[in-house]
This record gives C-alpha cells, sequence and structure tokens, in this order.
C-alpha cells in the first residue's frame, strides 16, 4: 500500500486541530452599527436579533450576550410572532396540464386581465 502523500498528510493534520463550536452559543454579526446574535433552538427556526446597546462592545462581549440570548430563546424566554400569512388553497389546485389548457383556450386571459384604469375627463 502506498504512503499518502504530503498534501494528503497536512489535510488530515489540519482535520485533527479544528475543533467544532458548541451547540447553542449563538453567533454574532456586527452590521449598521451594532452587533446581531443568530440564534437557534432544537424544533425552532433560525432567528436573528439586535443586541441592544452593543455599539461599543468588542466580540467577545457580543458573543457572551448571543450565548444569554440563544439559552433564553431555547427556553422559551424569548418568543417570536409569526407575522407570516398562512397560505391555504380554498379550491381544487391546478395541475400544470389544466393551466395550460385555460391559458390555450384563453380563460386565464380572461380570468385574470387588468382592466384599463377609466380616465376622468373632469378638469380638462
Amino acid at each position: 500500500m502506498a504512503e499518502p502523500s504530503e498534501e494528503i498528510r497536512h489535510v488530515e493534520r489540519s482535520r485533527q486541530k479544528m475543533k467544532k463550536s458548541a451547540n447553542g452559543t449563538g453567533s454574532v454579526a456586527y452590521r449598521g452599527g451594532i452587533w446581531w446574535a443568530r440564534v437557534s433552538a432544537p424544533n425552532k427556526p433560525r432567528k436573528r436579533l439586535p443586541i441592544a446597546g452593543s455599539e461599543l462592545w468588542t466580540r467577545a462581549q457580543a458573543k457572551a450576550e448571543a450565548k444569554r440570548l440563544s439559552a433564553d430563546y431555547a427556553a422559551g424566554r424569548i418568543v417570536f410572532d409569526d407575522d407570516r400569512p398562512k397560505v391555504v388553497a380554498l379550491g381544487g389546485a391546478l395541475t400544470v396540464r389544466q393551466a395550460g389548457e385555460a391559458w390555450a383556450k384563453g380563460e386565464l386571459l380572461a380570468k385574470y386581465e387588468k382592466k384599463p384604469a377609466r380616465r376622468s375627463t373632469r378638469g380638462r
């Protein structure tokens, strides 16, 4: 069996040195003059939170606050309103074939055609 090349040995050594960050610590980014924390929790979506009063903080201070915010989010002390509307199709959805046939017959154009705006004749 041939010896691995020097390049392969170098990659393997560098992989051994890398450490995975701890889960639930939150990551930080400096945007628009303040620090933002990206927090996540099991079975919850990732969220980005502005850290109030963080204009002059160091990265280490922001990371410590992000860790606290992440723990609060996981514990349920931080709750977000779901502002996205729920979309429910009331009628039967069209298949691609049905949409193509309706387009060819002109039914879609008749149903969704924009009517020209009426012009007012006053003031002329």
